[in-house]
């Protein structure tokens, strides 16, 4: 028991909202962002649920919140773009703050 107080809904359905949101109010694929499932597996979350990767500094990274592969996706992108970065290429252009010839800064930090 993780101490939590909901009744008959499995922990595998039970992850913050914001991520909830993001899974289901998309219309295309995130950018830089594959969702992993495996059907093989003995644990639900991953059988159900999975997880997330992203490829950054040609490196594969793994997440279990979209909402964090998103934003590391995102910050990758700053990182090698500057100031060159248009909000077209990132996946939550909200969470930045673009100038006329600032380079994007994060608004989440």
């Amino acid at each position: 028991d993780d101490g939590d107080s909901l009744n008959n809904v499995k922990d595998i359905y039970v992850f913050p909202k914001y991520d909830y949101l993001l899974n289901t109010q998309r219309e295309k694929a995130w950018i830089g962002v594959k969702t992993i499932l495996d059907s093989n597996a003995t644990d639900e979350w991953a059988r159900k649920v999975g997880w997330c990767a992203v490829l950054i500094d040609g490196e594969e990274q793994h997440f279990s919140l979209l909402s964090d592969a998103l934003r590391a996706y995102d910050a990758s992108v700053v990182d090698r773009m500057g100031p060159k970065t248009k909000p077209s290429f990132l996946n939550l252009p909200n969470d930045w703050e673009f100038g006329p010839r600032d380079e994007p800064r994060n608004e989440t930090i």
